[in-house]
């Protein structure tokens, strides 16, 4: 899977190699060299050379953003456990709730990134005369689905949340507590019953 695929052409450029085929991913380039956070787009060159036409500091900062990718895959994952937790217990429902706004917002984030960054090496790396081009992979899609996935969960995870059909029994609990603590303070009817027929007492010494 990866975000950008070059084809170097079949003529040789500032010295660059012809033929060749590499492919950017998150952690580096894709089947070559160690995967790290944040890499130079312009070091697919190879033995230490660089191409001029990328070369800019500014990309290479933008790719440490490249780690939200896996961040919102993480997110997705624990918003899946804490939904089915949350069918029992409505602490996890509401944990569900903001995994899935923190996921969408990720995702958001990661898709403008890799259509700023991709769009910008794809321009700048592609020398049509040589046979050069570039071409957008899958992995820049994939953070549309998850996007409508997070969004989904978002709704349906709140409204779990906060649903008296969801959670009746805790709804009519906390609907009663109020009345009982009202009914605690009240004299009985038995007592009031008692205290009306209960026979006058003359005073001493009046006549009967």
């Amino acid at each position: 899977m990866y975000f950008l695929k070059l084809h170097t052409g079949s003529e040789p450029t500032l010295g660059l190699k012809p033929n060749e085929t590499i492919t950017y991913g998150v952690f580096g380039f894709t089947g070559s060299g160690p995967a790290k956070i944040g890499y130079n787009p312009a070091a697919w060159v190879g033995g230490g050379d660089l191409d001029p036409a990328i070369n800019d500091r500014r990309l290479t900062g933008i790719t440490y953003a490249l780690v939200l990718h896996p961040v919102s895959a993480v997110l997705a994952f624990l918003s899946l456990v804490f939904s089915i937790c949350g069918l029992k217990r409505r602490a996890f429902a509401i944990l569900a709730t903001g995994t899935f706004v923190i996921g969408s917002l990720t995702t958001v984030v990661a898709f403008a990134v890799d259509m700023v960054l991709w769009s910008v090496v794809k321009r700048d790396v592609e020398v049509p005369a040589f046979g050069r081009y570039a071409e957008f992979g899958a992995a820049n899609w994939l953070v549309v689905p998850a996007f409508i996935f997070f969004i989904g969960g978002s709704f349906s995870a709140g409204i779990t949340s906060f649903s008296r059909n969801r959670y009746p029994r805790k709804w009519a609990r906390n609907s009663q507590l109020p009345s009982t603590a009202t009914h605690s303070r009240r004299p009985t009817d038995t007592t009031a019953v008692d205290s009306t027929r209960r026979p006058k007492q003359s005073p001493p010494g009046s006549a009967t």
